[in-house]
């Protein structure tokens, strides 16, 4: 594990990007789409990188990861140099645990993928953990009328959360304490999903078409 950084090791930020493995393309990149989760596995391992080199505390590094909409909470065992290995642990996680909570599900799972906008085989992709996308993964969670704590519990399981320094994640937020409360299932979340468009926000599912 890298020591952490002093002073003496660095004359300017290419070196610091130098010993975290980044090119400053990317950084950029990911700072002008701060919404996407997108490479999310790589982000997290640059996360950890960042926590060897400035000698971050594990809250430290869950905080840094948490404002940029993701979490280290189920990759703890330090997969620093292993994404690849991080994302299958992260996988069979959430598998694990989405399969325990459509169990609980008193619905036919066919209503509710289709309540969520999603085909069958995506539906069976989330289900066996391979594909890993935060809006697709909240879109189901908001349609099974999951409380926002068991949201949130779901979606770090896939190394994921809804982050309160993002705009569209703090919308989703307030939207579910508030105006979406009452609501259940498919009406909840397109109440989720108007909310973003009177806002000019990323949308979690377009609308049908006619």
């Amino acid at each position: 594990m890298p020591k952490a950084i002093k002073k003496s090791d660095v004359a300017n930020m290419k070196d610091i990007y130098a010993l975290l493995q980044v090119s400053w393309q990317t950084i950029y990149k990911w700072r002008e789409n701060l919404v996407s989760t997108h490479e999310g596995s790589l982000k997290r391992n640059f996360i950890h990188k960042a926590g060897c080199l400035f000698s971050l505390s594990p809250d430290q590094e869950e905080e840094l990861a948490n404002k940029a909409g993701l979490s280290l909470c189920e990759s703890r065992f330090r997969a620093d140099h292993f994404p690849r290995v991080q994302k299958i642990a992260s996988n069979l996680n959430f598998a694990v645990h989405i399969k325990s909570l459509l169990k609980q599900y008193p619905g036919k799972q066919s209503n509710l993928y289709m309540a969520a906008s999603m085909t069958d085989r995506m539906f069976r992709y989330i289900k066996s953990g391979q594909y890993l996308k935060k809006e697709s993964i909240l879109t189901l969670l908001i349609v099974m009328d999951l409380e926002l704590p068991d949201i949130q519990i779901a979606l770090k399981k896939a190394g994921f959360i809804l982050s309160n320094s993002l705009l569209v994640d703090a919308i989703i937020t307030w939207v579910l304490n508030n105006d979406a409360r009452n609501l259940k299932g498919e009406e909840r979340l397109w109440c989720v999903n108007n909310m973003l468009e009177a806002l000019s926000l990323p949308l979690l599912i377009k609308e049908p078409k006619e």
